[in-house]
């Protein structure tokens, strides 16, 4: 495909209006606006795999052959100008793009209990033109059979890293995951709402609100039950936080979240 220019305003998460102008190698259609936060629902937030892609099975795992095919598909259609040509999230437009493509050969963000081949081939056939990913990634099942896809997600699955991973992207991952981004919004990588608190400083101020309590007692409990503590200026927003994150949520990713929350204003130094 050749290269096209994308000049569109985008309506970053309910609040700031952004122009990006960047040659991408694919035609991108511009994501629509964010409703008003009255209407939001977290659920739509979550990136939970359809129901018509869920009981999917990937046929090719493990498969060589299948892993060299998807290599070519990734090769043929430009994916590594985004991506890297390690999949690394390194390419060429990367530094346009936000959110930026993720390091997929991190071991810690592949190895996350959701992050399947069920949900990769989902990833991949539905782009990210829509919450909670809002990113430029097409939606490849309007121009690649299902059996491309799935070759796609076997090259990609080979190619784990033994290298201790970025707990960072990881974090991004289950924030998306867990449909964070319908309120919270994180300043440092300019992605979420604000219906609740921003989370650049959080780390500083849970460790000011209850005499005794760590910072990393008070995200943590917050997030396990979100009825415990009702900062201040968010007492008519308290019921709005989901209560099912330790279902949701292993004990791994909660912690990863955590150190996360924490690292954003310097706390888990």
């Amino acid at each position: 495909m050749g290269a096209v220019a994308l000049h569109a305003v985008l309506t970053d998460t309910f609040t700031t209006t952004v122009t990006v102008e960047r040659e991408v190698p694919f035609p991108v259609e511009v994501a629509p606006i964010i409703p008003a936060v009255a209407e939001v629902r977290v659920e739509e937030w979550q990136a939970k795999i359809p129901p018509e892609y869920v009981n999917l099975t990937n046929p090719f795992a493990g498969d060589a052959e299948a892993a060299k095919a998807g290599e070519m598909e990734f090769q043929d259609h430009d994916c590594y100008e985004c991506h890297g040509e390690n999949l690394d999230g390194q390419g060429k437009f990367s530094p346009g793009l936000n959110p930026k493509p993720v390091n997929l050969t991190d071991p810690t963000l592949m190895g996350l209990p959701f992050m399947t081949d069920t949900y990769l081939f989902w990833r991949i056939s539905e782009g990210g033109n829509h919450p909670p990913f809002m990113s430029a990634m097409p939606a490849w099942g309007n121009t690649l059979e299902d059996e491309e896809i799935w070759q796609l997600v076997t090259y990609i699955r080979s190619q784990t890293s033994e290298i201790a991973g970025d707990e960072d992207q990881a974090a991004i991952a289950i924030v998306e995951q867990a449909g964070c981004f319908a309120c919270h919004r994180i300043d440092a990588i300019g992605r979420g709402g604000k219906i609740g608190p921003m989370w650049d400083d959080t780390s500083v101020l849970a460790g000011e609100r209850i005499p005794g309590m760590s910072a990393e007692d008070y995200i943590r409990e917050s997030i396990l039950n979100p009825r415990a503590f009702t900062p201040e200026g968010f007492e008519d927003k308290a019921d709005v936080m989901p209560d099912n994150f330790g279902e949701m949520l292993s004990d791994e990713e909660v912690d990863i979240l955590v150190n996360y929350i924490l690292s954003l204003s310097g706390a888990e130094e």
